[in-house]
């Protein structure tokens, strides 16, 4: 039997260095992710928990960074792995999309690596619709002939949303009536509601039927409310 600083000895390589002379490179193995949030569809302003695990070589350490392609933000720009068994490892952000962009949120873990497992990646996506809109009409229910009425358009979205924003359009059952402008710009308010105004004009003695219609903006989806005026003296 031939010991091995023997062997070493005869071949002129040095224990720990390669025939070429250069050091002996360990091996990174790769490593996977499994990565997911949870609910899978949340409205602007609240959250939704993202949790990565990543199996590599025996147990893997390190931390893992997260991204959005969409406006949002996370509880942490990253976290760091804890053992959970065996060769995996997993830890958890949690994030709140704050516009809903395209309607879909792409969201990507990227793993940091460690001296026994190679860098990986995997992405999941968010379902982010617009939120839902009120919207409520407020004119004097009883008009002059001839003498301008204001009315006055609330809009008010959910309550985790940016106030709504955008236009309100509106409309009347009566041709002989008309508005001051065709439209009218929303002002923000107090929490989640935002106001504009209109004068509306009539010369006839008779029923009015007036509809307010909120286009809705990126984050909020359209509403629209009427309001009955009636003219006589």
């Amino acid at each position: 039997m031939v010991r091995l600083g023997v062997v070493v000895a005869l071949l002129g390589v040095a224990p720990g260095a390669s025939a070429a002379g250069a050091p002996a490179v360990a091996t990174t193995a790769t490593s996977s992710l499994a990565f997911a949030c949870a609910p899978t569809s949340i409205r602007v302003g609240l959250a939704t928990t993202c949790t990565v695990t990543v199996t590599g070589a025996i147990h893997p350490t390190g931390t893992v960074a997260f991204t959005s392609d969409s406006p949002g933000n996370f509880s942490a720009t990253s976290c760091t792995l804890a053992l959970i068994g065996g060769n995996q490892a997993r830890c958890r952000v949690t994030y709140t999309p704050t516009g809903t962009q395209t309607g879909s949120h792409q969201i990507t873990a990227s793993y940091s690596g460690d001296p026994a497992d190679a860098t990986s990646q995997a992405m999941t996506t968010v379902d982010v619709p617009r939120g839902s809109t009120t919207t409520t009409l407020s004119c004097p229910q009883l008009g002059d002939p001839g003498v301008s009425i204001t009315c006055t358009v609330t809009v008010t979205g959910s309550a985790a949303a940016p106030a709504p924003t955008g236009q309100v359009t509106f409309g009347r059952n009566q041709p002989d009536g008309s508005f001051s402008a065709p439209g009218c710009t929303l002002v923000a308010g107090s929490g989640a509601s935002s106001t504009c105004s209109i004068d509306y004009h009539e010369t006839s003695y008779t029923h009015h039927k007036i509809y307010a219609n909120y286009l809705g903006d990126a984050d909020l989806a359209p509403s629209y409310a009427t309001a009955d005026v009636f003219f006589f003296t």
